[in-house]
């Protein structure tokens, strides 16, 4: 069973630690330890919202876990980016939950990826919801869809404004863990990760802003924490920031993606 914590009234990670073992290109080969990979689920009453679905190989640990905190409420599932690690058990999920909702931003046909097996009833059809809108019709009006500041393919983030929890997929995951016993959750007394170190892993991933104009970027980033700012910080990959450490890792990503950019060129 993938481990479960509680970040926030009503929102839960569900997390499963993967050994870092040079076999994910997202990770560079001087990282060590452990890779939390994550999903999350926020409760009403009747209902419940899985955010991305993980790799398949978190297939069983996912599910049992999953049922043990939304019992029989009604569920859907938002996927952020269209790649494996977001929706590798979405099929599994159709097959075993009927009835499930299944929701994204993205203009690609989400079931054209995934190989689901004949169901009775057969799933809802995928809806696509825009940019700026909020999930209020799946029942959870605080949850707003962002397009993501730094992302290769398209990719949304999810802001939950009650909580102050921003749901970042695959940029702030650059936090790992160093033994099976460290919590997934960072919390403020913690010492933060160098600018330095989030840059290795940022261009691991993003190895295209080592040469692009950034200036644009850069302001576009300070626009948007201008307006949300986040007491946690919520990655599918990567421990989970909080209060102050959220905080601190907004400000060290900024450098590490920008300012450390410049003094390299200077």
């Amino acid at each position: 069973m993938s481990n479960i914590e509680q970040i926030a009234d009503d929102i839960f990670v569900l997390t499963d630690m993967l050994p870092i073992d040079g076999r994910v290109s997202w990770i560079p080969p001087s990282a060590k330890g452990l890779e939390p990979h994550n999903s999350y689920v926020i409760l009403s009453d009747d209902r419940a919202l899985l955010i991305d679905t993980g790799v398949a190989a978190r297939e069983d640990s996912l599910l049992a876990s999953l049922r043990r905190v939304i019992g029989n409420r009604r569920l859907s599932i938002f996927i952020t980016r269209i790649e494996l690690d977001c929706l590798g058990n979405l099929a599994r999920l159709l097959e075993v939950i009927p009835g499930t909702q299944v929701m994204t931003s993205n203009v690609v046909p989400l079931f054209n990826l995934i190989h689901p097996v004949e169901t009775t009833p057969p799933p809802l059809p995928p809806r696509r919801i825009l940019i700026g809108s909020t999930l209020v019709d799946a029942g959870f009006p605080c949850l707003k869809i962002y397009e993501a500041v730094v992302r290769t393919l398209g990719s949304t983030w999810l802001w939950e404004k009650k909580s102050g929890t921003l749901f970042t997929t695959d940029i702030f995951n650059t936090d790992m863990l160093a033994e099976p016993t460290q919590s997934v959750l960072h919390r403020e007394e913690e010492d933060s990760q160098s600018a330095q170190t989030m840059r290795e892993f940022i261009l691991q991933k993003f190895d295209w802003l080592e040469f692009a104009d950034t200036s644009k970027l850069a302001k576009i980033w300070d626009h948007f924490f201008s307006q949300v700012e986040p007491s946690i910080i919520a990655p599918i990959h990567g421990r989970i920031q909080l209060g102050g450490a959220a905080r601190r890792a907004i400000e060290n990503y900024r450098r590490a993606i920008f300012a450390l950019q410049t003094e390299r060129v200077a």
